[in-house]
């Protein structure tokens, strides 16, 4: 075994952390390297009894995959070594996949043999309160044992393994973390707009995109975040400069520049620094967060439906409220009796547990407005 080899390899594992769907590349140069027909890398969760990892070189490991998962998991005898090994050790060499011990092992005999593999050289890479994952390299019988060499070459790799795996569930959850973030951000009612000192547009979520592209309150110009208003530009500038610079967040009222009577709150955050230890280069910036005033989203009538049990008549009484409309202006234009409208908010008083129009106003602008998908 050749050090190169050995650093390549290396190289190939902490590069998996990042980029699991890299793992089959990883794989496949440690079988090329060990000199093994096949491989698996395969994660097992011990509660749910299922497989959560699954990285193999042949087709038909992915159904063999699928039979661990529903029967063989349980009965596979590898797994029992891995409960009575420790993480980072080798847990099968050459003695338990010779002669009787593979004529007494019901998954050997359906699942291994049928396929040619006689010699397995396994190890447990980590271990966790409920996960269990386990990379194996397989052989035929013509190809005799693994080495002695080949084991303490694979021990070797085994801390490397152990520390790109964790990286990798740490990385996952980051990345979960981000994207939940975003989903939350995408249905809220305001725009969210990430600038660098410069102005630079770094991130927007989906209510800044449409903010920005109909350039009416704030616009794109050569890739920075400027007013549509030539009259407010220096004040949004100058609110800009002062929170990238000094941290202070500020607030701003700025105006629809094609419909003046639509006015927005925008409120100026400096972006989290990542300590002392930053990316040179990390940009310092602040975060825009654009709230409309005048016509501001509030929750649907389904959702007022499913939070209080509100009939379809009640929903739309409440969201006419909260819009500023009148009993007896909505009951004109709804056709409706002013005694039944009125019968309607008693019960939506009722079932909102609110007793005065001004608190079922407060309760229904506080709900955040999703909308259903089309």
């Amino acid at each position: 075994m050749k050090e190169v080899d050995f650093d390549h390899l290396v190289g190939l594992i902490y590069e998996s952390a990042l980029d699991p769907g890299s793992w089959h590349k990883t794989m496949c140069e440690l079988a090329r390297q060990m000199d093994a027909d096949l491989f698996h890398l395969l994660g097992w969760n011990n509660k749910e009894q299922e497989v959560t990892l699954g990285v193999v070189s042949a087709p038909w490991m992915d159904d063999a995959r699928v039979q661990h998962s529903h029967y063989y998991g349980a009965i596979n005898p590898q797994r029992e070594r891995v409960s009575q090994s420790g993480q980072d050790r080798m847990i099968a060499r050459r003695p338990y996949f010779d002669g009787t011990a593979i004529s007494k092992s019901e998954f050997d005999q359906d699942v291994r043999l049928p396929h040619g593999m006689r010699y397995v050289l396994s190890a447990c890479l980590l271990r966790t309160d409920t996960t269990d994952i386990v990379l194996g390299l397989m052989r035929r019988p013509e190809r005799g044992h693994f080495s002695p060499q080949q084991e303490t070459y694979l021990e070797r790799l085994i801390p490397h393994f152990n520390r790109s795996l964790r990286l990798m569930e740490q990385t996952q959850a980051a990345t979960h973390s981000g994207e939940w973030a975003t989903v939350g951000q995408d249905a809220a009612s305001f725009g969210v707009i990430a600038v660098n000192k410069a102005s630079q547009l770094l991130y927007c979520n989906r209510n800044g995109e449409a903010l920005l592209k109909a350039a009416e309150m704030l616009r794109l110009q050569n890739g920075a975040v400027i007013c549509a208003s030539d009259a407010q530009e220096k004040i949004f500038a100058e609110a800009l400069d002062i929170t990238a610079r000094t941290g202070h967040p500020a607030n701003l009222l700025l105006l629809n520049h094609a419909r003046s009577d639509e006015r927005y709150s925008v409120t100026l955050i400096p972006l989290p620094k990542r300590g002392e230890f930053a990316l040179t280069g990390e940009p310092d910036g602040v975060l825009c967060l654009v709230v409309p005033l005048d016509h501001r989203r509030m929750a649907t009538a389904g959702q007022l439906m499913q939070l209080f049990g509100l009939s379809a008549a009640e929903a739309r009484l409440a969201r006419a409220l909260a819009a500023g409309e009148t009993l007896e202006s909505y009951a004109s234009e709804s056709d409706l009796k002013l005694p039944t409208v009125k019968s309607q908010l008693r019960a939506v008083f009722e079932k909102t547990g609110t007793d005065r129009q001004a608190a079922l106003v407060r309760l229904i602008a506080g709900i955040p407005a999703v909308r259903e998908p089309d």
